[in-house]
This record gives structure tokens, sequence and C-alpha cells, in this order.
């Protein structure tokens, strides 16, 4: 199945989270700013949205829903996502494209702008 490739860019240089309805341009070899593109990390949508219908990116911190089911309870944490071994990749998604466990999740920040996010779960 194949689904459209959708982006958002690290500025290293001036961190902040770039999307491209912003009208900011990355061309080849250098940003429109005068730094060098290595100044600008590409991060790739997954191709699925979190439980309240935001779009998951590469270097997202997801934080798995807390709750019980007869007196059981659990609590998953915050996870990481990341590209990895050729697949993005997060604890507890479910394997079948036609059913995932991202309704358990929900986008709270980024490795970037957060990083005290994954402290607390040691990630």
């Amino acid at each position: 199945m194949l689904r459209d490739h959708k982006y958002r860019v690290w500025d290293k240089f001036n961190e902040v989270m770039c999307y491209p309805s912003e009208g900011r341009n990355f061309p080849k070899g250098y940003v429109e700013d005068g730094y060098f593109i290595d100044q600008a990390l590409p991060l790739e949508c997954v191709g699925l949205k979190d439980k309240n219908g935001v779009e998951i990116y590469e270097g997202d911190i997801l934080a798995g829903v807390n709750g019980s089911i007869n007196g059981h309870g659990w609590n998953w944490g915050n996870y990481l996502v990341k590209f990895e071994d050729g697949a993005f990749n997060v604890p507890y998604w479910g394997t079948n494209e036609n059913h995932n466990s991202t309704h358990f999740f929900e986008v709270i920040g980024n490795v970037f702008q957060n990083p005290e996010l994954l402290e607390v779960s040691g990630e």
C-alpha cells in the first residue's frame, strides 16, 4: 500500500520545528537563511495518527494511555518514534496494517524540544 510521504524539518540552527505549510524552502546545499543543509534534519510522518487524530512523525514522543480493565491497571510510559531496521518502531504498536494500536498513544512532544519527557521512562 503506497502512501504520500510528508515531512517536517528540525532546524538545528534556530532550534525550531518547520512544517511545509509555513512556506520555508530547503534547497539543495543550503537553506534560504544562509546556513548549510546539515543544520536541517528532515523527519518523516509515519502515516499514522494518535488517539486525538494528530499525525505522528519520526522524533515524536508518545505517551502510552494509562488505564485499567477489571481492576488490572497499566501504564505504558513514554516512547520515542524511531526509524530502525527499515521501519518506524514504537513498542506495543500493532503489526497488522489494517489494525494498529496507535489509539493507545498520544503525541506529547518531540525529542528535540522536550527531551525531558524521555527521562521519565528511561528511553
